[in-house]
């Protein structure tokens, strides 16, 4: 440990320009959790409080252990000095974009809020039902980003219901095709960056194995856009059956 009289007259001088304060403080022990504790157990209160207050936070990081949320929660991140004052900036957790380590992540989210409001179960579950709706429903990870940009909203008006499908956001990142561009939210025009810039690169269809019936007999509207092969019944020819040589 450091004291005040370890340092020199220098190095004081040094420190209190940068009103760097000398704490001494014992160090508790990490609390071991048991399989008779809820599921949120194990996060600090200070979290929790966060959460209590309707705060938006990184999922990911209701998924650490409890020693390394003892330990690392307050030192992760970037070191700077911001107006003569040491400051640690939190690095961003990336998106979870696995529906499994979500939903855990989410049940323990879930279980912090119901110890303050227990009555609002039904809305969670309504809200975990309609995330795991949109992974099975959407495209990649829009899902994830659909859960993301909510819960910044939810912050900023938390007196709205879990429940409520927010339909802008579901449009956007979920029915939406990611080949919409839609990352700046506030241009507009043939800016780069716009949400109205449509990628002018030709889409690849997925075409199934099987060959397309309208196609072999003259009758399919879909063109390039089928999800069928255009090839003979017969012989898989790049031809309808009806010009097919091979009897």
């Amino acid at each position: 440990m450091f004291n005040n009289t370890g340092l020199s007259d220098c190095n004081r001088g040094y420190a209190q320009g940068l009103n760097l304060e000398i704490v001494h403080e014992s160090v508790t022990p990490v609390y071991t959790s048991s399989v008779f504790d809820s599921v949120g157990a194990h996060i600090p209160v200070k979290i929790k409080e966060k959460i209590w207050a309707g705060e938006y936070i990184d999922l990911n990081i209701l998924l650490k252990s409890a020693k390394d949320l003892a330990t690392d929660s307050q030192l992760n991140g970037d070191l700077s000095v911001k107006g003569g004052l040491l400051t640690i900036t939190p690095q961003r957790q990336s998106t979870i974009t696995n529906l499994h380590v979500w939903t855990s992540a989410f049940i323990i989210f879930m279980d912090i809020v119901l110890e303050k409001w227990p009555n609002k179960g039904q809305e969670f579950l309504k809200y975990m039902f309609n995330v795991r709706l949109a992974s099975s429903r959407g495209y990649g990870s829009g899902w994830a980003i659909y859960d993301e940009q909510y819960r910044l909203r939810k912050a900023r008006c938390p007196q709205s219901s879990w429940a409520e499908l927010d339909l802008e956001l579901w449009v956007m990142y979920v029915s939406t095709s990611p080949r919409f561009a839609h990352s700046d939210t506030n241009s507009f025009g043939g800016h780069k960056g716009s949400q109205y810039v449509q990628n002018t690169k030709p889409e690849q269809v997925q075409r199934p194995t099987a060959s397309c019936k309208g196609y072999n007999f003259g009758r399919c509207t879909y063109g390039q856009a089928c999800k069928f092969e255009h090839k003979c019944f017969r012989c898989s020819g790049n031809h309808p059956i009806g010009a097919c040589k091979k009897r």
